[in-house]
């Protein structure tokens, strides 16, 4: 089996940038949140434009090529869709950059699983490594397990 141009493009990505620091994510995932803020003590008016805000911006993210990644993700068809599995977390790790929204790791699990499977070892370590120097320390099982493969 011969991987495409996404997962390389995902470890290219992810050796590529620089981590981002602890403080760094927290302004970034604050400041994501504060967009999503309605301050009811405010006046009728300032609600009413920080509700067609948020409105909007729930909209394009409902719309957006993350979230049909997502969802397509879900299937159980498209399980071993290393291309697919990939893009998604492009599309996760760029918004993470940008929010500090941290990705979730199942695709990161999916890829891991995929590449063993396959005997790509080469890959998979140089896949691991580049994911674990950004999110190695995450507290949660997903992300553990991830370390700790990491480390085998």
């Amino acid at each position: 089996m011969t991987f495409n141009a996404e997962v390389l493009e995902l470890i290219e990505l992810l050796e590529c940038t620089t981590p981002l620091k602890r403080a760094e994510i927290n302004r970034l995932y604050q400041a994501h949140k504060q967009a999503r803020r309605i301050d009811f003590l405010a006046p009728q008016q300032v609600q009413d434009a920080q509700g067609r805000r948020l409105q909007e911006l729930l909209q394009s993210e409902t719309e957006s090529e993350r979230t049909k990644l997502w969802n397509m993700s879900l299937f159980p068809d498209h399980a071993n869709n290393v291309s697919l599995h990939s893009a998604l977390l492009v599309e996760q790790f760029n918004r993470y950059l940008v929010s500090g929204d941290i990705p979730p790791p199942a695709s990161a699990r999916r890829i891991t699983v995929v590449l063993r499977k396959a005997k790509e070892h080469e890959l998979d370590g140089r896949f691991l490594n580049a994911w674990c120097k950004h999110f190695g320390r995450v507290a949660g099982t997903g992300y553990e397990q991830l370390a700790m493969r990491q480390k085998t």
